[in-house]
């Protein structure tokens, strides 16, 4: 599912490969947000293994969520990352509506962002 807002330079598609790689990459570009160097393998480690989706402008990733489902019916914004230089462009927003579309499909009803 490839999506592109009006007027945007960017797509949204899963992620099915590289994903702690990319995830761990959105972090390092973001030091004021994520310091901890254990936290960082961490989450990067768990984000290999959940459904994913990235934001690519160009041959670049600009952005990332994460999604964990806990329950049937319930999941959390497990992480979520666009690079600063491409902040107030709507790839978050993007990012979002894509996870949300994509949950919709699988019957969750409950999305929290810890």
């Amino acid at each position: 599912m490839k999506r592109r807002p009006p007027g945007k330079s960017f797509s949204i598609i899963p992620l099915q490969e590289g994903r702690r790689e990319v995830c761990e990459a959105l972090m390092r570009v973001l030091p004021d947000w994520f310091q901890v160097e254990s936290a960082i393998k961490e989450i990067s480690e768990e984000a290999d293994h959940l459904d994913s989706f990235a934001a690519w402008s160009g041959d670049r990733v600009v952005g990332m969520v994460v999604l964990k489902k806990h329950f049937q019916e319930s999941a959390e914004v497990f992480f979520m990352a666009v690079r600063p230089e491409v902040h107030r462009q709507g790839i978050g927003k993007a990012l979002l509506q894509t996870a949300e579309t994509h949950l919709c499909a699988l019957g969750i009803r409950l999305l929290q962002v810890k």
